[in-house]
């Protein structure tokens, strides 16, 4: 296991880069900016190296690009729709830029574009594991509540990334925390239709083309029902003509249950489960291309990568049936979700 840093000198200041490594070839690349994810590498048995993220080439394009690659995403995640939300008898106005409707992934000054502090590292002969931290003030964003953040990241000899978020807040406030990396299991970074993918989930959310909440649906005897391994191609070309574009839908995971997801391709060695103590999962499939270049991808890169945002329902609060999200006054907040690469079998 190791452990190693370096700085760079951004447009923003002093940005830390973390690397950790384990015994087995998988390397993470983390970055202070967001508390994110930049890279998840993985060396072969011949050598060769394999990326499996998408990820801007330029660090500074990283940093700002609104397509949220890896970041950690709050004080909520998903959208919140205005004007307005209330907690318990308090209500609060949702910050919304000019003729939006919502406030996305908790605005523009959300923890995704904020540089965090590393607080704290540990390394034993099995897992490598990092912490940073962040205190959002009371107001920011308009969210009520002085919170403190903390996002540890661990990487182990059981090929797991582990992600955990703890926090407390000073008021009652809303929280929903997710992780926002995209993946790509495929060697030359082919279309994520051409991936196999299984979500456990018996339901999932319909929303209208503004993504507002219509209903809670069953999975049953509709495109939306991977609960067994399927390519997730017909569903995206159904919503291809739709303004989603493409899949961008909250899928509950079956109670009782921590397991998330599974992602393989055919022509990858190494596949991808997903787990998590959130109840929901957003599925996104990178379908808006990005305007910047994305490391080993020509093109724009629009539906070439795949992300699962574990979290609460997004927009709960305005809904009884979901979650509400809200983070009770000295209450802890604790959450976490797991990438578990593993060999395929051939």
């Amino acid at each position: 296991m190791l452990i190693s840093k370096v700085s760079y000198q951004s447009k923003f200041g002093d940005i830390l880069f973390v690397t950790l490594e384990n015994n087995n070839g998988y390397k993470l690349v983390l970055c202070s900016y967001g508390a994110s994810i930049y890279q998840i590498i993985h060396r072969h048995s011949d050598d060769t190296v394999q990326l499996l993220n998408l990820t801007n080439e330029n660090i500074e394009e990283f940093l700002t690009s609104p397509s949220y690659y890896g970041k950690t995403v709050g004080r909520v995640s998903g959208r919140l729709f205005g004007p307005s939300y209330q907690i318990f008898d308090e209500e609060y106005q949702v910050n919304l830029i000019a003729e939006e409707s919502s406030m996305l992934h908790g605005g523009p000054n959300g923890f995704s574009f904020q540089n965090f502090n590393l607080v704290n590292q540990d390394i034993t002969d099995d897992a490598a594991k990092i912490t940073f931290f962040y205190e959002s003030s009371d107001g920011e964003e308009g969210f009520p509540g002085n919170v403190g953040l903390y996002v540890s990241y661990e990487l182990n000899n059981e090929d797991q990334v582990v992600i955990d978020y703890y926090a407390t807040s000073d008021q009652d406030t809303i929280l929903n925390i997710t992780n926002h990396t995209y993946f790509n299991l495929s060697p030359q970074f082919e279309s994520i239709e051409t991936h196999q993918l299984t979500i456990n989930s018996n339901q999932y959310i319909e929303v209208d083309g503004d993504f507002r909440f219509k209903a809670v649906q069953n999975v049953e005897n509709t495109l939306f029902d991977f609960r067994v391994s399927k390519a997730p191609l017909e569903l995206s070309n159904a919503l291809k003509n739709t303004l989603q574009k493409g899949i961008d839908h909250t899928f509950l995971i079956t109670d009782g249950s921590n397991i998330v997801a599974k992602l393989e391709h055919k022509n990858s060695e190494i596949g991808l489960d997903v787990y998590s103590t959130y109840p929901s999962v957003v599925i996104y499939t990178h379908q808006y291309p990005s305007k910047k270049k994305l490391i080993g991808i020509e093109d724009d890169g629009a539906y070439r990568g795949i992300t699962f945002e574990c979290l609460f329902e997004p927009d709960g609060i305005h809904h009884p049936e979901l979650h509400s999200s809200i983070l009770k006054k000295n209450i802890p907040y604790q959450e976490s979700i797991v990438f578990q690469f593993y060999r395929k079998e051939k």
